[in-house]
């Protein structure tokens, strides 16, 4: 069509594009996409041409009216984006004819169509103007009216408006939504130059007590009231976290939560406590005696033997529910179960009290929820198999999950002891069972942790042909490591990395590791380990490990480096920017640590001394983010790197009157379209550091 098109004479183009116009506006919303781009080449390759532009202008709104009802179906909202800027017109003017398409279909539009128009808009827009933008649509939705004005400035109750909206949000099926909202949330509250922060901060703090959403949710749809009330104490301890003085006022409402017998929710409840011990210092409220030991179980068992944790007694005469026997009871009653030491049995009971008892809800409630026969393509994210935490929520999981957090508080409440382990070292199995149901820091979210990705070329390309990028040359070794020369040159030393790069028809790692040598023998060993056949025979030693440690006269090779902080499965696995960002950070250990004097209590991309100097850095980086949808560029996919201060390095070396070694495995593969090699031995190279900065290699 478009070949066709270009072929017309100067004076048909007008009609031409009146006629792939009308094509788009008669195709359906899939194939009215793929024409719009069609539209898009034909306007950008005659942009010269003034009654095209003049043409544009008068009729865009109409095309766009047309495949506004299938924006979900476009391949992202960044391609919508590129297309649009082909049209030459600006922001405002592609702002404000994409607004009034919207404005004429939205009654059409679901929401997942109004959040992808809003990520479009919103990139159209200055701030002030996206902020009056959304609270106009806010408004019409409150108030069940269409507004015929355009606000130029932030009407009185903008704060309620914001704060119902993050409400409803919280309390939505999809769990990355809630982060979203939680993240949003957060950022407004801490806000030191917002005027409305403290406006939003008592609206928020006023949904603590509410079980409905309001304007802001469809009758049709229940409202997850408990799971809203968990995320916005989720936001509210990051904002406690950032910014206490913003909260501190509201320390009685969060005490009240987290001592309420009346919903024992444990996680609701331990949230509220967590934000109270972030508060307390920062407010001369006094709190409530045995407020922080709250939510805490007051004894054990003397013997550590299991009983009856795993027994179920027989089924009672009368069900009133049926838990779902493949997921919920073993995999989320059963280990509750286990901490008490009590039959399962009982879980159920108590879940089954507040579902059928206080909630009046039954399977039937569930079995015809909306979300659950709304589309079979959700079924796999609403599913909670082997007791994972889904990405998604209907009525059913709702109803259990929630069940289960106020049958573990009602426990507490009756002092139950705890069943600990027999073996010695056991961890507490209160905390080890809680943990998945909590962010995994309480003053940091994981998503924290993202560092932008180094702006290297050698992370981004160009690469060169297949063939020749599978044998890593001497100077790509030297260039990960930042050398220039045979002596540290930067403010930064690389003493731990893991890096991954996609390339056309092939994929690569890169793994740096580092310990500490004695200078005698240093060569010897450097020498030793270049000339292994198989670089993945051998291991540096991390702090401690003793097996993999060598101390014999002159010979020495210890670690130094240790892996901290490797969380298990928590909340923020389902926050959509902590994709692919690890808890778990490679970095020096106790005895550089004490030596430095840094404190290292929690997951950081920075670690200072007890002068507020950086010592050492951490960068954690990912291409999956949410604004990632798909891959369709070469690169770095992830990758994190650990570096320590040159001079409080070389300090730490001169000391202890040691070498530091570093070792760098360049790995490189074929895809398997690429060809049939399946697997190739990585190539490593060592690298010697003395206590002048020296470097040597081979």
């Amino acid at each position: 069509m478009t070949e066709v098109a270009q072929r017309c004479p100067w004076s048909g183009r007008i009609e031409a594009l009146r006629t792939v116009a009308d094509i788009v506006t008669t195709r359906s919303s899939y194939e009215s996409w793929a024409y719009l781009e069609a539209l898009a080449d034909l306007v950008e390759k005659w942009k010269d041409h003034q009654p095209t532009a003049e043409w544009i202008q008068h009729n865009l709104v109409r095309v766009l009216e047309s495949c506004i009802p299938g924006l979900g179906l476009a391949p992202s909202p960044e391609s919508v984006l590129t297309w649009l800027h082909r049209f030459g017109l600006t922001d405002a003017q592609l702002h404000a004819a994409l607004f009034g398409a919207a404005i004429k279909q939205r009654r059409n539009l679901r929401p997942q169509q109004l959040r992808e128009l809003c990520e479009i808009l919103a990139e159209l827009l200055d701030a002030k103007a996206a902020a009056a933008a959304l609270v106009r649509m806010l408004t019409e939705v409150e108030s069940g009216t269409v507004t015929s004005t355009f606000p130029t400035e932030l009407p009185t109750d903008t704060p309620d408006l914001i704060s119902g909206l993050l409400w409803s949000v919280f309390g939505h099926y999809r769990k990355d939504l809630r982060w979203r909202a939680a993240h949003t949330a957060r950022s407004i509250l801490t806000d030191g130059n917002s005027s409305i922060a403290p406006l939003v901060t008592n609206g928020l703090i006023k949904c603590l007590s509410s079980e409905s959403a309001g304007a802001f949710r469809t009758p049709d749809l229940r409202f997850y009231w408990m799971s809203a009330r968990v995320w916005l104490l989720i936001a509210l301890q990051g904002a406690a976290a950032a910014k206490p003085s913003r909260l501190a006022e509201h320390f009685r409402a969060f005490e009240q939560t987290a001592l309420d017998r009346d919903f024992p929710h444990i996680q609701v409840r331990e949230l509220a406590r967590n934000i109270a011990g972030l508060l307390a210092p920062h407010t001369a409220i006094q709190g409530t005696p045995g407020l922080f030991l709250t939510n805490q179980p007051t004894s054990c068992h003397l013997e550590r033997n299991l009983g009856t944790a795993d027994e179920r007694d027989r089924e009672p005469a009368e069900v009133r529910y049926s838990f779902d026997s493949m997921d919920t009871i073993p995999y989320w009653f059963a280990p509750l179960a286990r901490v008490f030491d009590i039959p399962v049995r009982r879980i159920e009971e108590l879940a089954e009290a507040w579902i059928v008892d206080r909630w009046n809800l039954s399977k039937e409630d569930w079995w015809n929820d909306p979300r659950e026969l709304r589309s079979e393509d959700n079924q796999g994210r609403m599913m909670h198999r082997h007791g994972g935490i889904p990405r998604e929520e209907n009525l059913h999981l709702y109803m259990e999950y929630h069940a289960l957090m106020l049958a573990a508080g009602e426990l507490l409440d009756a002092r139950r002891p705890i069943r600990y382990a027999p073996y010695d070292d056991a961890e507490d199995p209160w905390q080890y069972w809680f943990a998945t149901h909590l962010p995994g820091q309480m003053t940091t979210w994981r998503a924290d942790l993202r560092s932008a990705i180094p702006a290297e070329p050698r992370l981004f390309g160009p690469y060169p042909p297949i063939d020749e990028w599978l044998e890593p040359r001497t100077e790509e070794f030297d260039g990960f490591l930042g050398l220039d020369s045979k002596q540290l040159q930067t403010k930064r030393v690389l003493v731990s990395s893991h890096v991954s790069i996609r390339v056309p028809g092939g994929y690569g790692t890169c793994h740096v590791d580092s310990a500490l040598v004695r200078p005698t023998h240093a060569v010897a060993l450097q020498r030793a380990l270049s000339a292994a056949s198989n670089p993945t025979d051998w291991k540096l030693p991390e702090e401690g490990e003793s097996q993999f440690e060598v101390q014999h006269h002159n010979f020495q090779l210890r670690g130094w480096m240790r892996e901290y902080w490797r969380n298990e499965e928590s909340l923020d696995d389902l926050d959509p920017f902590a994709t692919g960002i690890s808890w778990a950070t490679q970095m020096p250990g106790e005895v550089f640590q004490s030596w430095a004097s840094i404190t290292a209590q929690g997951p950081s991309n920075q670690y200072l001394d007890r002068d507020r100097r950086p010592v050492v850095w951490v960068e954690r980086w990912s291409i999956l983010t949410p604004h990632v949808r798909y891959r369709s560029t070469f690169g770095t996919d992830e990758g994190h790197r650990t570096y320590v201060d040159r001079q409080a390095l070389l300090e730490y070396l001169s000391e202890r009157d040691m070498n530091l070694i570093l070792t760098m495995q360049i790995g490189r593969i074929r895809n398997e379209r690429s060809g049939s090699e399946s697997y190739r031995l990585p190539i490593s190279r060592i690298y010697l550091v003395d206590k002048s900065g020296a470097v040597t290699s081979c």
